[in-house]
């Protein structure tokens, strides 16, 4: 399976399945090869179950068109089929896109502001949840294209970064 994530990496998961038990054979990200011990999971409705080492790790998954939006302890990460990614719009570094239809609920950052790697820049609900859109990167607030209840569309450009 072959997927672009929201910054922009490459990833391509393969998983094994035989009559016993289900596991991740590989995971490459940005053409870099991970071996990962052996690494069970196991998928029931929207939630995917990862155990590794005694570790567990509890993963909810909702699917909207050719987007995944995947939340992990409080933290949400969107993925989008490489090849549909290929056919679309060229996304531009540091535009922060919705990634499903939502509305704002409060913006955390002024135009100018700097900001780290994994900063909350805003907060937007879509299919009931709450989910934090974050900062890819260390930089600087370019433009915010939102309001705080505002209504936007699947690919809406809400902030735009700019790089230090």
């Amino acid at each position: 399976m072959k997927i672009i994530d929201s910054n922009n990496g490459t990833w391509d998961v393969t998983l094994q399945s035989n009559d016993k038990e289900n596991f991740v054979k590989k995971i490459e990200l940005n053409e870099e090869e991970y071996n990962l011990p052996k690494t069970d999971f196991s998928i029931q409705s929207k939630t995917i179950k990862i155990s590794q080492g005694g570790q567990i790790i509890i993963a909810n998954v909702v699917k909207d068109k050719d987007t995944w939006w995947v939340n992990i302890n409080g933290r949400t990460f969107t993925y989008v089929s490489a090849e549909k990614r290929r056919g679309g719009t060229k996304i531009t570094q540091g535009s922060l896109q919705a990634p499903m239809p939502g509305t704002i609920l409060d913006i955390h950052v002024s135009v100018g502001q700097s900001v780290e790697i994994g900063q909350n820049l805003l907060i937007m609900e879509a299919m009931k949840m709450e989910h934090k859109i974050t900062a890819p990167f260390n930089g600087t607030v370019k433009q915010i294209n939102c309001t705080n209840n505002q209504k936007v569309d699947r690919g809406f450009v809400l902030i735009e970064l700019k790089q230090d």
